[in-house]
């Protein structure tokens, strides 16, 4: 016959002690496990700049080297293109390193174009796609793809261009700039509607004057009346932008407004105007010397 627990008063001190026991030893081994070892830090590789044949070259490749000596005014001349392969690969080791300046490797970029690099294009939307990099260079690898259209082949172009068309809607600003920019210089189909669109849609927001400019690179003289608006915006690019466009077209009804912006205290807005003028007076006169050069002719 079992004992009643009544009669075992020694049990329910027994039976609360190892339930915390049990619970002390849980939460000592949550926060020391027994078997635990720190990963010790990753150890960063030393750099070591890429070997390279061309002696002129060495210096521009060290990431390590001033930028001043690295990058100079005369660098056309001074490395006008790399032939080895050696030389080469070092200067692709400039343009893929997101440690380097954004101007050493937009050099790089140039560098690889004037020599005739074939996978440019490759390496430049797969830096544009790198979540790594920073809006600055993103911007410049849409102006280096831009500049690559022109040599391009059918397939690369098309791969271009359809890298270009999703840059539209990107994150970054400058990218969404540099691509309609590119887009319109190219003639694409979808830039006029994105221009013209980008005039007063939200998406334009911060690259209206840049809709401005491509507007006018697409000819598209039938949107004169929408630019004019933007004669007395308070955002100076989009001013400055109106008055030259508007000039260069000659719209003779945009001069009240341009005289008055010749009148700013901005000496930018106020040189734009006051050039704007002149081409609406060359303009306004060029039809009256056709007439007289006609009328003196025997």
């Amino acid at each position: 016959m079992q004992e009643s627990p009544a009669k075992r008063p020694w049990l329910r001190p027994v039976v609360y002690g190892a339930v915390a026991v049990v619970a002390a030893t849980s939460i000592y081994l949550v926060k020391h496990p027994p078997f635990h070892a720190e990963l010790p830090p990753k150890k960063e590789v030393p750099y070591t700049p890429p070997p390279t044949k061309a002696p002129k070259l060495s210096g521009f490749v060290n990431r390590e080297e001033a930028y001043e000596k690295r990058v100079t005014p005369d660098m056309d001349t001074r490395l006008p293109e790399v032939k080895e392969t050696q030389d080469v690969s070092a200067v692709i080791q400039v343009l893929m390193d997101t440690k380097d300046k954004d101007a050493t490797r937009n050099e790089a970029a140039n560098l690889l174009r004037r020599s005739g690099s074939k996978d440019l294009s490759g390496r430049l939307i797969r830096i544009l796609w790198n979540p790594q990099e920073g809006e600055r260079f993103r911007g410049f690898c849409v102006q280096h793809l831009s500049l690559n259209l022109p040599q391009a082949g059918e397939t690369e172009k098309a791969e271009i261009i359809a890298t270009l068309h999703k840059c539209l809607a990107d994150k970054h600003l400058s990218v969404r700039r540099e691509a309609l920019l590119a887009l319109s210089y190219a003639n694409d189909a979808e830039a006029p509607k994105v221009a013209v669109k980008w005039l007063s849609a939200s998406e334009g927001e911060g690259a209206r004057d840049l809709a401005i400019r491509c507007v006018e690179i697409l000819g598209l003289k039938d949107q004169i009346p929408e630019i004019r608006k933007f004669l007395n915006s308070s955002s100076e690019p989009e001013r400055k932008q109106a008055i030259v466009v508007l000039s260069q077209w000659g719209d003779e009804a945009s001069r009240p407004a341009i005289e008055e912006a010749a009148k700013s205290k901005s000496v930018q807005l106020q040189t734009a105007a006051q050039m704007a003028l002149k081409r609406l007076d060359e303009a306004k006169a060029a039809p009256e010397r056709v007439k007289v050069d006609s009328e003196s002719k025997p």
